[in-house]
């Protein structure tokens, strides 16, 4: 009977010492939180660089051109060519500004760029033919501004325009554009 006595006393002792003590589980030791890790679009954003383009939209009576510049972001180091896409496709998706009419229908796509010999050589869908709003003076819209916001470009001299892969003599029946399109300084205000 003493034995037992003395292994009840003993455990008492164990269970009044841990209540006294706090028989708590002792705190995970501190880590270091790791370094952050780049979220995907933080890498992309690394890796890309703003641009200022000019784009050349209408005036709200389509007898003028109007700048306007337009900040686009693209990869450090684009080349000419990611260039004058990002260009085309901002004249499709229209002007910023208030008092600018758009120059293309907004179903155009664009198919492919490519430069030879100074000339930018832009396809299009059939959109920019079969969904243009007409009459010469958008198809003169249209034609001039895709030709005075690809000349910006350095080393650009002239705009071939094809549909579908295809030379045409004409967009909207108002205008040749069986030959390259330069330059019209005549239409920017």
């Amino acid at each position: 009977m003493k034995n037992r006595l003395s292994l009840i006393f003993i455990v008492l002792a164990l269970l009044i010492s841990c209540l006294i003590t706090g028989c708590q589980k002792s705190p995970a030791p501190k880590t270091q939180s790791p370094a952050p890790v780049p979220s995907p679009s933080t890498e992309q954003e690394n890796k890309m660089e703003t641009y200022s383009l000019t784009l050349y939209f209408s005036d709200e009576q389509a007898m003028f051109l109007v700048p306007e510049t337009r900040i686009v972001k693209a990869s450090k180091n684009a080349d000419q060519i990611e260039l004058l896409e990002l260009a085309v496709m901002e004249l499709i998706a229209g002007p910023e500004g208030t008092n600018l009419s758009p120059t293309f229908p907004d179903e155009t796509r664009l198919l492919s760029i490519d430069v030879e010999n100074g000339t930018a050589v832009v396809d299009f869908s059939e959109e920019l033919k079969t969904k243009h709003w007409g009459g010469s003076a958008g198809e003169v819209m249209t034609l001039d501004s895709l030709a005075n916001t690809l000349t910006e470009f350095d080393g650009i001299e002239s705009v071939q325009i094809l549909l579908e892969e295809e030379p045409i003599d004409s967009l909207l029946g108002h205008m040749d554009t069986s030959k390259p399109l330069i330059r019209d300084e005549s239409m920017i205000k």
